[in-house]
């Protein structure tokens, strides 16, 4: 088929053979539409998670982690089996390649990756997904700052309006890291 759809064959009312040729697709309004159907989508699910997911509930599960933390230490010390078991799970490995995957190509903050991880689309256990994202060696900025150069060439968004979308719940940048992003944006 290549860059055209396939040509239609007709029969008009006497019989004879008529060939209607397809239209030229246009890749570069293909390529936009995914895109911005990719942005609604991630967007939606963000939304679907819903609530508030600030900074006290980021630490509130890093409290948590580490208080796993201290009892998986007390368990090992008492069970000589843990030796022989691996340091990291499947689940772990998994959601931190999900998370690696999350903040090279679609350029995600930590809570955002935090939160598609434990997203029922997702399925990882949160303790799992704190896994990956303290494991994950990520530049959150540059991940800002990408996602707002997607907004202003996709989207034709001002500088506010950026700024206001990186630190929304759907996006969930720091305030210093989409600042970091619109201070960097051209001029």
């Amino acid at each position: 088929m290549g860059k055209y759809n396939k040509d239609e064959v007709l029969y008009n009312e006497k019989g004879e053979r008529v060939i209607i040729k397809g239209k030229k697709k246009n890749p570069f309004l293909v390529g936009c539409l995914g895109l911005i159907i990719l942005i609604i989508i991630i967007s939606a699910c963000a939304a679907a998670l819903g609530g508030k997911n600030n900074d006290k509930s980021m630490e509130d599960k890093v409290e948590q982690k580490q208080d796993n933390k201290s009892s998986d230490n007390q368990s090992e010390s008492s069970d000589k089996e843990s030796k022989d078991s691996p340091k990291t799970t499947r689940e772990q490995e998994a959601a931190l390649e999900k998370a690696k995957t999350y903040a090279k190509t679609l350029h995600m903050s930590k809570n955002g990756i935090y939160n598609q991880l434990t997203s029922s689309i997702e399925g990882f256990k949160p303790e799992d997904a704190q896994y990956a994202i303290d494991n994950l060696k990520v530049d959150y900025n540059k991940n800002a700052l990408e996602k707002a150069k997607d907004y202003a060439k996709t989207m034709n968004m001002s500088n506010d309006a950026i700024y206001q979308q990186l630190i929304s719940t759907v996006e969930g940048f720091t305030a210093e890291e989409a600042q970091y992003a619109i201070d960097n944006l051209k001029k």
